[in-house]
Formats: C-alpha cells, structure tokens, sequence
C-alpha cells in the first residue's frame, strides 16, 4: 500500500493537487448558495416590511419594526451564544458529541424562547398593546426558526437551509399577501401571520431532521459550558452590533413619533437589500477562519479577512451609487409618495451600513484570536458614541442627524477592530513558533525507501 502510494504521488512531470486549491471551486460554490439563502431570508422580511407600509402606512410599520427589532436581538443573542462558539469548537468533536451538542444547543434555544414568551405574557398583562400579547408567541417561533437556519449553515448544510427558509418565503408572503389584499393588513396581524409560519415550518424541520439530534441529559451543561468561554463574549458583541442598528427606531419612537420610526424603518429595509450578500459570505467567514487557525494558515487566515472586507466594500459602494443614481424615486416607488422626503436619510444609512461591513470580517478575526472580550468593548464604544449622537443629533436636526450618528459610532468600532486585527496578525506571523513551522515546511523531505515502512 505504502508503495502504490508512494508511486502515485511522485510520478515524474505529474504536480500533485493541493487539497486547498481544489477546495476553492467547493468554497465558491457554498458562498453561492449561502448568498442565495441569505437573500431569501432578507427578501422574504423586506416584502413583508414593504406590504407594512405601503399599504398600512408609516406608523403601523413603526410598531412592526420595533416589535421586529425586539425579535432580532433575542436571536442574536442565540446565534452569539450558541451557534457562532459551535462554529469554533465543532472541529473539536465526534460525530456522536455532535449529536449531544445540538441537541443541548436545541434545548436552550427552547429555554431562551420560553423565557422570552413568559415576559412578553406579563408585559401585556398590564394592559400594553395586542402587539405585546402577539409577541409571546413571535419571539419563540422566531428564535426556533433561525435556529435550524443557522445550525445548518454552521455545518455547511445548505440545501437544509434553503428548503426551511424557501417554505418560510412562500406562506409568509402568501399570507400577509392575503391579508393586505382584504384590507386587514396591520402590525398585530403581519406578526401574527409571521410567528405561526416560522413555528409550523420549524416544526416540521425538526421532526425530518430529528436523527441529528441525540439527547444525552447527563451532558447538556457540559457542552453548554463548553461553549460558555467564546459565547459570553461574542454573544454580547454581537447583540450590541444588532443593537446598533435596531436601537435607532427605539430612540425615535420615544424621542418623537411612532412614524419617524416607521420612516427610518423603511429607509432601513432598502439599505438590508445588501445584506444578503453580506451577511451570506459572513457567514461563512467564521467556519473558514476557524480551518485557517488550526492549520496554523495565517497568511491564508489574513488573505480571507482582507478579500472579504474588499468584496464587502465593493457591493456597499456599488449599492450605495445605485441608490445616488435613482434619487428620491426610490423610495416613492416602494413605500410611496410621503417618503420620497427622507431620501437624504437613506444615502446616510447606506454610509452607514458601508462602514460598520468593512468591520465585520475584522471581528471575526478578532475572535479567532481568542480576543472577544476585546471586540465586545469596541462594540459597547460603538454603540454608545452612536447612540448618544444620534439622539443628540434628532433632536437638534431631525432624522439626519440620527444617521450621522450610525455613521460615526460605524467609523469608531471598524477602525479599532481593523487596528487590533492587524496587530495580532504581525503578533502571530512574527511568533517564533510560526518560523519554526514555516522552517519545517521549507525543508526538502526525504522519501523513504522503497518498500520501507512509512
């Protein structure tokens, strides 16, 4: 055996292939398929979104998108605890403590959605809106449905992936389709339509995916607490990164009115038509880094963080001229007429969105470093400088200001994160165990003899 091996891989005139390079054709493919899935997730919120106020108005978006907003932190918070730490440790486990992990992951998700829907139950107890009452049931139909989405782009799974969120698409929509069509279409019913879609569609994920799954009761906070060191870190940055976006509608429901907050919202769904590819080729940064690390592979660890800021660049800039060329008509012609007014506030929010994208493949590289902790403070300054800004700025100059303030809390956290990454890079590439690794590599190997033991 030894000996056919030996003689296939050294064949005169014949160059072996690397496994790396042929693994890009493969790499470029997911990232095909990732976008793909990505914009039918963003496509199927934006429709929905659009119907909203298009045919509601700007308030019932209003309380739509601060009832979605509430919606995505908790996911965030589920993703950064649980799924973003399995991408990092799942290289570490067999296929049988595979199986133990999701289905610890599975029953904290359920824990965090029943905790989520028991404080919605008491909120509107005390006499707050239907939307509250709605909202018990949206956050953990909400949390479940990204849940099997994200497990499943975590394990590179995304035919799974896309068959959840193509089903989700096609009876959401039909849905608030349906009711927009019989005049019935508000915030309280779009949610409503929304949560039992997600919930019937989890469900039924589940049930087909249910051999993944092995529950071990004996291992549930072990592989919990395994996961505990990256996610507590990672978890609360990237909830404040959400935040920084979700927190804006916030500020100005309660700083003015409920339909600025749809205004902004509606700005804010034409800068996401971007984030498919965004959010689709990040998601699969973080498992690509991982492989990268525990190679030891740093140029190629340094090359995918800069091509991916690059290619983020690109598609921002590009987005961002494309919307400069349509003018105010952009706006009208999806939302209508009264928001054709606010189209400097889009440009500002693409800028916006532009600068806080160069900094994503930044954070994630920060923490395969093992510096969440880190990227979390530069989060908190982020959020805080823009927060503080933007609600100084909308009570001085309106809604303009509230984007400068994205604008400038985006320049402060993508620029420490890029300054941080790039002193660990020169840190790890300058270590000398790194040259003694690339020493080893370089040096000629000396085939054994033949029919030698190898």
């Amino acid at each position: 055996m030894t000996g056919n091996l030996h003689q296939e891989t050294s064949q005169p005139g014949v160059t072996p292939k690397s496994p790396r390079r042929s693994a890009r054709p493969a790499a470029r493919k997911l990232g095909v398929w990732a976008v793909f899935d990505q914009g039918l997730f963003t496509s199927t919120n934006f429709l929905t979104a659009l119907l909203i106020g298009r045919v509601s108005g700007p308030s019932e978006l209003g309380a739509y998108a601060l009832a979605f907003s509430i919606i995505m932190l908790m996911i965030c918070l589920m993703r950064a605890v649980l799924i973003s730490p399995f991408v990092v440790v799942r290289g570490q486990l067999e296929e049988d403590q595979l199986g133990s992990m999701r289905a610890s992951m599975l029953l904290a998700t359920l824990l965090l959605g029943a905790i989520s829907a028991l404080v919605a139950l008491v909120v509107a107890s005390s006499g707050a809106t239907l939307l509250a009452l709605v909202m018990a049931l949206a956050l953990p139909a909400g949390l479940l449905r990204d849940f099997g989405r994200r497990l499943s782009i975590a394990e590179l799974n995304l035919r799974t992936a896309i068959t959840l969120d193509a089903m989700i698409a096609a009876v959401q929509l039909s849905l608030v389709g349906g009711l927009a069509l019989a005049g019935q279409l508000t915030a309280v019913h779009a949610l409503l339509s929304c949560s039992v879609t997600w919930l019937t569609v989890s469900l039924g994920g589940l049930v087909f995916s249910r051999l993944r799954y092995r529950l071990v009761p004996r291992n549930i906070a072990a592989d919990l607490f395994r996961l505990w060191p990256v996610g507590r870190w990672v978890g609360m940055s990237q909830l404040l990164s959400t935040a920084q976006a979700f927190v804006m509608p916030w500020i100005m429901a309660i700083a003015h009115s409920l339909e600025l907050a749809g205004i902004y919202a509606a700005c804010w769904t034409i800068v996401q038509i971007a984030s498919p590819a965004v959010e689709g080729l990040g998601n699969l940064l973080g498992p690509a880094l991982a492989r990268s690390a525990a190679e030891q592979a740093w140029r190629d660890f340094g090359r995918q963080v800069r091509v991916t800021a690059l290619v983020f660049g690109v598609l921002m800039g590009g987005m961002t001229l494309a919307v400069t060329l349509a003018g105010s008509g952009v706006l009208s012609l999806l939302y209508g007429e009264p928001y054709a007014e606010y189209y400097p506030v889009l440009l500002l929010l693409m800028l916006a969105a532009s600068v806080i994208s160069l900094g994503i493949p930044a954070s994630k590289a920060l923490t395969q470093f093992g510096h969440a902790a880190a990227n979390f403070w530069i989060t908190l300054a982020g959020l805080t400088v823009s927060s503080v800004l933007a609600l100084t700025f909308l009570l001085a100059v309106g809604v303009t200001g509230a984007a400068w303030g994205l604008i400038v809390g985006g320049c402060v956290t993508t620029v420490t994160r890029w300054a941080l990454f790039r002193r660990h890079e020169l840190s790890v590439m300058t270590s000398p165990a790194r040259q003694h690794s690339a020493t080893a590599s370089a040096a000629p190997r000396v085939a054994p003899a033949k029919g030698g033991a190898t």
